[in-house]
């Protein structure tokens, strides 16, 4: 439920988590010591400070993502985003389901979410697609997809069932449509078009001065170039009063052809011009928003445009972004259960994070210089939290937690409360607990955090309880 955002810049992550296995990060403890082998921790460490449990299954390096206010918590085995590997379930009692995919097996299967009921949400590959996936009580099922779709993921579900996500459809294009006009008032000759197509120039046959829409169309058709772009139609005419259109019958950017008025006769300098009317715009695959009312409803596609939703709040707001040019995003919220419209709140040329609670409060990075931790208020007040801020999540009170960039690029990861500001996650747990980097993934109202780290050189997952009175 509390999920974290997670953009393209997840490498990011795991680089960092790497780096600190090579002793580049330190967060306080022994400091680490270089470690290649991923094993999965079975003792709990305890004191007066917290406790922490490595470990939510028994399969190679876990990869926690979400926590649920019941305790139920869901991974990977692959830190793959989206990709590969076998989804995980641990209950809120510790039992652990290896979930199984749409092809039956504990494999190509990636779970993002989880509810206080323990309805997970995520994806799985099936004949190299991959689909939105929701598993009820440890079964799976497929989301339904929308028409057109040919891939769609879910990121975030609440305690309500509703889910969101995002996938791809193939957009139709656009035609490229030009105009072809004559002026001088041209009495008799010819004229030519040429056109360039793969570094290659063509020129039609003499086309004359007072040509017919179907002329002009048989000439440019005549083009081997344009028959292999699907042909033109033409319509208007007859020259020198009247111009034509010429659409072509694909979809796709083509160059706009050039007139030679060199054969025209008589008027006054008369002349063939071509202008581009409509820029072509070949098909591509697009993203889209999506949300499913319940894991059986057909989902709805949510706007704006390339709109990755990242999670939802059990009031139905809805967070993500838009990713544009060089790495810049813009953050967006809505309430898909109220149904308003889509609201910038923030934006960041940096890596993209995101998390919003019931309330309304939303952190996200992108502060002054694209990267602090930006906590906003319901009525839209901010708060700065933390420089150079990642994988951020934040409970019902609006306690967040994530990971702060520090001096020489280190990581910490931290707690931010309203009453005690930023507080070093390390500093809850028992000074000789082995422990020496932590990399939170979610955390739930009751303080609960799941996510990675780094115990005697070795990746860990961890399930860390705080302390009464730590949030």
């Amino acid at each position: 439920m509390v999920a974290e955002g997670r953009s393209n810049s997840s490498w990011l992550f795991w680089l960092g988590m790497a780096l600190a296995v090579l002793g580049v990060f330190g967060c306080g403890g022994n400091g680490a010591t270089t470690g290649t082998t991923a094993t999965t921790g079975t003792t709990t460490s305890s004191g007066t400070n917290g406790t922490i449990t490595p470990g939510i299954s028994t399969l190679n390096i876990e990869f926690p993502t979400d926590v649920a206010d019941s305790g139920a918590a869901v991974g990977n085995n692959s830190g793959m985003q989206y990709y590969g590997g076998s989804g995980i379930f641990r209950s809120p009692s510790g039992t652990i389901t290896n979930l199984k995919g749409l092809d039956g097996a504990t494999t190509n299967a990636h779970v993002q979410a989880v509810n206080d009921s323990g309805l997970a949400v995520g994806n799985c590959v099936l004949n190299s697609q991959a689909l939105a996936t929701v598993w009820v009580n440890a079964v799976v099922s497929k989301l339904a997809t929308p028409a057109g779709f040919s891939t769609n993921l879910a990121t975030s579900v609440n305690d309500g069932g509703q889910i969101v996500g995002y996938g791809q459809t193939l957009s139709k294009g656009t035609a490229e449509v030009e105009t072809l006009s004559e002026s001088g008032a041209p009495t008799g000759g010819t004229f030519t078009l040429s056109l360039v197509v793969g570094g290659q120039t063509e020129t039609t046959g003499a086309i004359p001065y007072n040509a017919s829409a179907v002329q002009v169309e048989g000439f440019i058709n005549g083009l081997a170039a344009v028959q292999g772009l699907g042909g033109v139609s033409c319509v208007g005419g007859p020259f020198p009063t009247t111009n034509v259109t010429i659409t072509f019958k694909t979809a796709g950017p083509e160059n706009v052809f050039t007139a030679n008025s060199a054969g025209l006769a008589g008027g006054t300098n008369p002349k063939a011009k071509v202008v581009e009317t409509t820029h072509g715009v070949g098909s591509m695959l697009v993203t889209e928003g999506l949300y499913w009312p319940t894991p059986t409803s057909q989902p709805q596609v949510l706007l704006p445009a390339g709109l990755i939703p990242i999670q939802i709040a059990n009031n139905g707001e809805v967070v993500g972004w838009v990713a544009g040019s060089d790495n810049a995003h813009t953050y967006y919220k809505q309430n898909v259960t109220t149904a308003s419209a889509p609201t910038v709140v923030g934006n960041t040329n940096l890596n993209a994070y995101i998390a919003v609670n019931a309330t309304g409060s939303i952190v996200l990075a992108g502060g002054v210089s694209g990267s602090e931790a930006v906590l906003l208020s319901p009525s839209g007040q901010t708060t700065n939290i933390a420089s150079g801020a990642s994988s951020l999540s934040i409970n019902a009170e609006g306690d967040v937690a994530g990971l702060e960039t520090i001096a020489n690029d280190a990581q910490v990861a931290f707690i931010w409360t309203k009453a005690k500001g930023v507080v070093n996650l390390m500093s809850y747990l028992p000074k000789n607990s082995g422990w020496t980097t932590l990399y939170p993934a979610s955390m739930n109202d009751n303080g609960l955090l799941v996510g990675e780290g780094f115990k005697g050189g070795t990746l860990v997952s961890f399930l860390l309880q705080l302390p009464t009175g730590a949030f």
